[in-house]
């Protein structure tokens, strides 16, 4: 099987990357051998663009049986702490919208300039999982996020956000991902780590060496459980 491992940054793949190195086989500049797997880590950059991108020019290089978006994210649910790994299910783009001189602001979707009904959404402008039913991460908790590609840190944007889509996590790539595996037939699985809670903006608050740990540990369970 061939595995497409997907993060924004290096800091999100880099715990990955080095056991790959320790306990898989180079294969080439791009992908490792590793068990019955070939392996191909890519980092793409940060935001929707530079990930749907990345996602349509390996599909023309590679075969890919499923990919894997690993990342880290901020919180809006009370339930999860910093340091958690979640399943993201279902993403949208929550920022593709039109804002009036009131202050109002309504989507895409709503206003009828996009589809959200149509594949590769589901309902309203959502994005689900591309046929991944049969991977399981029993102990990961499944969510439902959104992409935006300003990280919130207004209180009039965070409970916008929060009052439109009732999100529990939030990233600046997932839906892109979602969106680019579901047009190109790519099973797809998402995987955050919480890094933070989504509030107005305070770094003093947030854990992102303890997420990324916990994120890099359980991509690689699921890596040893393909």
């Amino acid at each position: 099987m061939h595995i497409l491992l997907v993060s924004a940054t290096l800091p999100e793949m880099d715990s990955v990357l080095s056991h790959l190195e320790k306990s898989g086989n180079k294969l080439n500049f791009l992908s490792y051998q590793f068990g019955d797997h070939t392996i191909t880590p890519i980092v793409t950059g940060v935001g929707s663009a530079h990930t749907a991108f990345a996602m349509a020019k390996m599909s023309t290089i590679h075969r890919v049986d499923i990919a894997v978006n690993i990342g880290i994210a901020g919180s809006y649910d009370s339930s999860l702490s910093i340091g958690d790994v979640v399943r993201v299910k279902r993403d949208r783009f929550a920022d593709l919208a039109i804002e009036y001189p009131d202050g109002k602001t309504i989507d895409v979707y709503n206003e009828q300039l996009a589809q959200g009904n149509v594949f590769p959404y589901i309902e309203n402008g959502w994005l689900y999982e591309c046929k991944s039913e049969s991977f399981s991460t029993p102990t990961l908790t499944s969510v439902t996020g959104i992409t935006v590609n300003t990280s919130s840190g207004s209180e009039k944007k965070i409970q916008y956000l929060r009052d439109t889509y009732h999100p529990q996590v939030e990233s600046m790539e997932g839906a892109a991902f979602f969106y680019a595996c579901n047009m190109l037939d790519i099973p797809s699985i998402q995987l955050r780590a919480i890094s933070n809670d989504v509030m107005p903006r305070n770094k003093e608050l947030w854990n992102i060496p303890l997420a990324l740990n916990n994120l890099g540990r359980e991509v690689i369970s699921l890596m040893h459980g393909m």
